[in-house]
C-alpha cells in the first residue's frame, strides 16, 4: 500500500511529460492557394480570391513549398525570368485541366505569359529549379530569347500539361536528373520560330542540350515549328540523357523528331503526317525503339539513322510496326535510311509507295559501315525505286532479310547489293510471283555483289480444296496459301502482314471474295453447295495468279470423252514437276452383223496399225 502513492506520482509525472511533449508538436501547415489577377494588388498578404495579387513574381514570393498559385485569365508580361526554387509548387492557369490541343493560340479566356522587345529577359521566361513543380493551363508566347519554360537537370518530378507554347525561339526546354519521373502532356507547341532577336535561328517545339532522364512526352500537338517538334541533343554530358518516351503525339507538317547522344528511348504511336521527315537518330544513340508510328507524305523520308551530329556509331536500334507511306519523294532519299548503325532491326513495318528506294544502307560521308542488320516481316510495296538497296561500302558482315513481302518496285528490283563485304541471307521472302529469280512480275535481285545473296528457297503461292475433287452440287473449302516455299517446305514464320487474296472461278462463285489472309498467310473461302462442278478456281496474290486444274482438250479419235474432263484442284509449286494423271477409255466398236449366204463380199484389206495420237491437255 505504501507503494501506491509513488506509483500514482510516477504515472502523473509521465502523463505531464507526455502532455508537454504533445503540446510541443505543432501541426503541419496546410497548403495555401494564392490567387493572381490583372486587377489585383501586390501587397503583403495578398492572394485570396477577394484580394488577389497582381503579379506572378510577387505571388511566388508569398508562397511556400507545396502551395498553389492560381492565375486568372489575362496577359502577364515578364521582365525578368521567374526562377522557381520551391519544391512541389503548383501553377494553375485559367485553362487548368483543359487539353491545349483543343484550344487556339490567342483564343479567349487564356492566361498568357509573355515578354516583348522593350523588356527582353534574355533567358527562358519560367525556370523550374525544384522537385515536383507543376505548370497547368497557361499560354507562353512571344519570347524571342529562349523558351517559354525550362526545367533544371538538378531536379525531377516535373509536370507540365495543358499549356500552349507559341511564337517563342523554342517552346519548352526540359532537363531532369530522373530521380522522379517527369511528364509533359496535352500541350500545344505552335509556330515556335521567333527569330526577331536572333535572326536566322530556327525554332523547336521542344529543345534541350542538357541531361534529361526519366521523362515522358505524351499526347501533345506540334505544328509549324521551324526546326523540329522535339530535339533532344544530350551530348554535353555523356550518358546524362536516357529513359525517354515520346508517345501518342500529333506532328502534322513537321520536321523530324531528333535524337543525339540519347540512350533507352521509345518513340511510339505518334502521328507524323506531311512535312520534311519523321524521325532522325543523329549519332551516339543506343537502345532506341521506333514503333507503331504513322509516318506519311514526308518529302525527305520517314526515318534516318546516321551520325551527322555525333560521330559515334548508333547501336541497338529497332524500327518496328510502323506505317510508312508516300515518303522520300526527293531524289537521294529513302523511306528508311541506315548509315553507321550496328545491331539494327527493321521488323513488321508497312512501307508503301516510297518515291525513291524503300530501305537504303548508305555511308552519308562516313567511312564506318553499318553491320548486324535484320530486316524481317516487312511489307514493302510500290517503291518508286527498289525495295532494299545496299550501297557500296555501306555494310559489312551478315545481314538477315527473311519473311518480307517485296513487290511492285518501280525499278523491278526487290534487293540491290553493291556492298562487297555484305553477306545477305534473303531466303523465305515473297517477291510477287512463284518463279524466282527471273519470273515475270517478280521483284528481282541485282547489284555488283548480287552473287552474295542467298535467296532460295522463297515463298510461293498454292491453292487446294477439301474435298480435292468437287462434285456437282457439293460444297468445298478452298484455301490459298503463301505458307509454302519453293523447296516444298512449310516455313513457320512469323510472316509479314496479311495479304488480300482474290479468287476467280469458272463457272460458279466462292464466298467470301476477296479474302484477307490470316497470320499464317492462309486465305480461306467456300465453294457453296448447289453449283455446277467447277472447271477452274484461281487465287491471285500480287502478280501471281493461280490456275490449278488440268483439262483434256482435242480428244483423239476412238477415245471417249471422260466424265470428268478436268482434274480436281492441283497444288503446283514453282520449278517442281507436278504429275497429273487423266485416264482415257477407247470407244467400244459394235459387233459386225453376219453376212447372208446369198450375198458375196470382197474381203476387206487388213487394217494397218497406226499410232494413237496423245490427248491434248491444257492447264487452266
Amino acid at each position: 500500500m505504501k507503494n501506491r502513492p509513488c506509483l500514482a506520482t510516477l504515472l502523473s509525472g509521465c502523463l505531464i511529460a507526455l502532455t508537454a511533449m504533445v503540446g510541443a508538436a505543432s501541426p503541419a501547415a496546410a497548403a495555401t492557394v494564392i490567387s493572381v489577377a490583372t486587377n489585383g494588388t501586390d501587397t503583403p498578404g495578398c492572394g485570396s480570391a477577394a484580394a488577389p495579387c497582381a503579379s506572378i513574381p510577387f505571388a511566388y514570393n508569398e508562397a511556400a513549398p507545396g502551395d498553389t498559385i492560381r492565375v486568372e485569365a489575362g496577359t502577364y508580361v515578364m521582365t525578368t525570368p521567374l526562377v522557381i526554387r520551391k519544391a512541389n509548387l503548383h501553377f494553375q492557369g485559367a485553362k487548368m485541366g483543359v487539353d491545349a490541343r483543343t484550344r487556339t493560340p490567342g483564343g479567349p479566356g487564356e492566361t498568357v505569359i509573355t515578354t516583348n522587345l522593350n523588356t527582353p529577359i534574355q533567358e527562358d521566361m519560367w525556370v523550374a529549379q525544384a522537385d515536383g513543380v507543376s505548370i497547368d493551363g497557361f499560354t507562353f508566347t512571344g519570347n524571342g530569347d529562349g523558351a517559354g519554360v525550362s526545367t533544371s537537370e538538378s531536379f525531377s518530378g516535373y509536370l507540365v500539361e495543358n499549356n500552349i507554347f507559341s511564337n517563342n525561339l523554342k517552346g519548352f526546354a526540359p532537363s531532369s536528373n530522373g530521380a522522379i519521373p517527369s511528364v509533359f502532356r496535352q500541350n500545344f507547341f505552335f509556330d515556335n520560330n521567333n527569330a526577331r532577336i536572333h535572326p536566322g535561328a530556327q525554332g523547336n517545339g521542344v529543345f534541350t542540350f542538357r541531361p534529361l532522364a526519366n521523362a515522358r512526352f505524351e499526347d501533345n500537338k506540334f505544328q509549324d515549328n521551324g526546326n523540329s517538334p522535339i530535339n533532344i541533343s544530350g551530348g554535353e554530358v555523356a550518358g546524362g540523357t536516357h529513359n525517354i518516351t515520346i508517345a501518342d503525339n500529333e506532328m502534322p507538317g513537321e520536321f523530324p523528331v531528333v535524337l543525339v547522344a540519347v540512350s533507352d528511348a521509345v518513340i511510339t504511336r505518334n502521328s507524323m503526317i506531311g512535312g520534311f521527315s519523321g524521325v532522325q537518330v543523329s549519332g551516339a544513340c543506343h537502345d532506341i525503339r521506333i514503333t507503331h508510328n504513322t509516318i506519311t507524305d514526308k518529302t525527305h523520308g520517314a526515318i534516318l539513322l546516321f551520325t551527322g551530329f555525333a560521330q559515334v556509331t548508333n547501336t541497338g536500334i529497332t524500327v518496328a510496326d510502323n506505317t510508312i507511306e508516300r515518303t522520300a519523294t526527293t531524289p537521294g532519299r529513302f523511306g528508311v535510311e541506315i548509315s553507321r548503325t550496328s545491331d539494327i532491326t527493321v521488323r513488321n513495318n508497312i512501307i508503301t509507295d516510297t518515291g525513291q528506294d524503300a530501305i537504303g544502307f548508305t555511308l552519308r560521308g562516313q567511312t564506318v559501315p553499318s553491320s548486324d542488320a535484320t530486316i524481317t516481316q516487312n511489307t514493302i510495296t510500290g517503291s518508286g525505286g527498289s525495295g532494299i538497296v545496299v550501297t557500296a561500302g555501306s555494310y559489312t558482315g551478315p545481314m538477315t532479310v527473311n519473311y518480307n513481302r517485296i513487290v511492285d518496285s518501280g525499278s523491278g528490283h526487290g534487293l540491290v547489293d553493291d556492298a562487297a563485304d555484305a553477306r545477305i541471307d534473303a531466303r523465305l521472302n515473297w517477291w510477287g510471283c512463284n518463279d524466282m529469280p527471273n519470273g515475270a512480275g517478280c521483284d528481282h535481285l541485282t547489284g555488283t555483289a548480287a552473287t552474295e545473296i542467298d535467296f532460295s528457297p522463297w515463298l510461293v503461292l498454292s491453292i487446294h480444296s477439301v474435298p480435292a475433287d468437287i462434285a456437282a452440287g457439293q460444297q468445298a473449302r478452298i484455301t490459298a496459301s503463301l505458307q509454302n516455299d519453293s523447296n516444298g517446305g512449310t516455313p513457320p514464320g512469323p510472316f509479314f502482314r496479311p495479304v488480300l487474296t482474290t479468287f476467280t472461278t469458272n463457272p460458279g462463285m466462292v464466298t467470301p471474295n476477296p479474302v484477307l489472309m490470316n497470320a499464317l498467310l492462309h486465305a480461306n473461302t467456300t465453294w457453296p453447295a448447289g453449283q455446277p462442278r467447277p472447271e477452274q478456281i484461281c487465287a491471285t496474290v500480287d502478280n501471281q495468279p493461280g490456275s490449278f486444274r488440268v483439262c483434256v482438250i482435242n480428244l483423239p479419235r476412238g477415245f471417249a470423252q471422260p466424265k470428268k474432263p478436268c482434274t480436281s484442284l492441283v497444288t503446283v509449286v514453282a520449278n517442281e514437276e507436278t504429275p497429273v494423271v487423266i485416264t482415257l477409255k477407247k470407244l467400244e466398236s459394235k459387233p459386225k452383223p453376219k453376212p447372208r449366204p446369198e450375198h458375196h463380199h470382197k474381203p476387206k484389206p487388213k487394217p494397218q496399225h497406226k499410232a494413237v495420237p496423245h490427248a491434248g491437255v491444257q492447264v487452266i
